[in-house]
């Protein structure tokens, strides 16, 4: 009897041990997709706050030429902004561009090594 008795409390720790092992592996399953979503968050987080501060630069680089332009008694406005969306998605050595500006043809030119460095020529068009 005691054999018996035994081997049914020994096939319920069983059955225990295996319902705590199946809570640890749910738990351990959200806590992953609970970090795969904070680090979304923090990259999403981190984007805006780069763009904010793009933004800030760029108000920043209006006011500065504007303000230079009007310390000078110009009334031309001699600030280009060129966007290029997704440039470090481009699969590219160089881009270039033509523009006007101040009557004259440019060629912007950029080139990147595609980690860290970009650099930029302007060149005279017509040459």
């Amino acid at each position: 009897m005691d054999f018996i008795l035994l081997k049914n409390q020994l096939k319920s720790r069983e059955v225990y041990v295996k319902e705590c092992e199946e809570q640890i592996l749910q738990l351990q399953n959200q806590n992953s997709e609970l970090k795969i979503e904070c680090e979304e968050q923090t990259l999403q987080l981190k984007n805006q706050i780069s763009e904010l501060k793009t933004e800030q630069y760029k108000n920043e680089i209006r006011k500065l030429f504007i303000q230079n332009n009007n310390e000078e008694g110009n009334n031309k406005d001699f600030y280009f902004e060129w966007d290029i969306d997704n440039y470090s998605k481009f699969n590219i050595n160089d881009f270039e561009s033509e523009i006007t500006a101040l009557a004259y043809k440019w060629k912007i030119k950029l080139s990147s090594d595609h980690r860290e460095y970009l650099s930029l020529k302007l060149k005279d068009a017509n040459t």
